[in-house]
């Protein structure tokens, strides 16, 4: 039985807004009043300096690009469309269609290649995360409970709940039947904390449950049913639920808020999802000598961040 000493716990700035004189001696001429034969105030040096230019834009002009490449169709396109608007002759019509089907097809190959390519290198492959083979996803989602009911085993041995409850409450007795179903899946110890002081009837907490001695208090309880789960090592709190939640949503509000203060590792969470985090990590982007002028090194580098990002998903 873990014993929760830390639940016994003994339990102000404002700013004033001075408004601005001058609406008050107004009168009646309202917020909105502008007194134009008022003098204008002279704004401060710094402010009424000239700002540089702005920078012209480093892209190339029209002229400057090749025809009908993709950076001459993004700039020629609104031409093309507006001169249509100003004046929809066929030829104008005509101009901006062609080039806008242009657009349409270079974009369309540009998908195709890019799903061929990537459908040959099994490191891009979205079946590195989540399979879409039935058998796969079986399988794989078999690991994850698994390891999903182990971790909240591991998280009971040294972290129990705390439910407020009122005697009147009918959704807290709803909510009892949900924490039933976790204590006998996981083995959760429970306090039931009766904020009004009797026993909640009709569940196993009716002769169970502790009279509120400044708890609802000190966990700023301001509505009830509320869990809230305590870690003995760590003498950590952290809330769970507030009104009535199902026992799926209550294990993994749980378990993501033992992995967010470390009641967990990275590793034990992951473990308990169907889809592990593949993702590149960026202290290797970081590190990274790469340039746009030598696409094999760029490929090479890039092709082993993936790599490594690839094996998280290996269980």
């Amino acid at each position: 039985m873990l014993h929760y000493a830390l639940i016994i716990i003994t339990l102000f700035t404002s700013s004033n807004l001075i408004a601005d004189e001058r609406w008050y001696k107004t009168g009646g001429e309202g917020w909105y009043f502008y007194n134009w034969d008022a003098p204008v105030e002279k704004a401060d040096e710094e402010e009424s300096e000239e700002k540089p230019p702005v920078s012209a834009s480093s892209s190339p002009s029209l002229s400057e690009v090749k025809p009908l490449s993709v950076e001459w169709i993004k700039q020629a396109l609104p031409i093309l469309r507006n001169r249509a608007i100003d004046n929809p002759t066929n030829e104008n019509l005509m101009a901006y269609s062609y080039a806008n089907r242009v657009m349409i097809d270079k974009a369309t190959i540009f998908s195709q290649k890019l799903h061929q390519a990537n459908m040959t290198n099994p490191w891009l492959r979205e079946e590195m995360r989540y399979s879409t083979h039935p058998f796969v996803q079986k399988v794989t989602d078999s690991i994850a409970k698994t390891n999903r009911q182990s971790t909240l085993r591991k998280i009971a041995e040294k972290s129990g709940l705390l439910f407020f409850y009122s005697s009147t409450c009918q959704f807290c007795e709803r909510q009892a039947q949900a924490l039933k179903i976790i204590e006998e899946r996981y083995n959760f110890t429970t306090i039931a904390i009766s904020i009004d002081g009797y026993a909640l009837p009709g569940t196993h907490y009716q002769n169970n449950y502790v009279v509120d001695n400044g708890h609802a208090e000190r966990f700023e309880i301001q509505t009830v049913p509320a869990l809230v789960i305590m870690n003995q090592e760590t003498a950590q709190h952290a809330f769970v639920s507030v009104g009535v939640t199902l026992a799926k949503e209550i294990e993994d509000r749980i378990i993501m808020n033992s992995r967010f203060r470390g009641w967990i590792t990275e590793e034990e969470y992951q473990d308990t999802l169907k889809t592990r985090n593949t993702l590149i990590d960026p202290r290797f982007l970081d590190m990274a000598d790469v340039s746009l002028d030598d696409p094999d090194t760029l490929i090479t580098v890039l092709n082993k961040a993936v790599r490594e990002a690839a094996k998280k998903s290996m269980r």
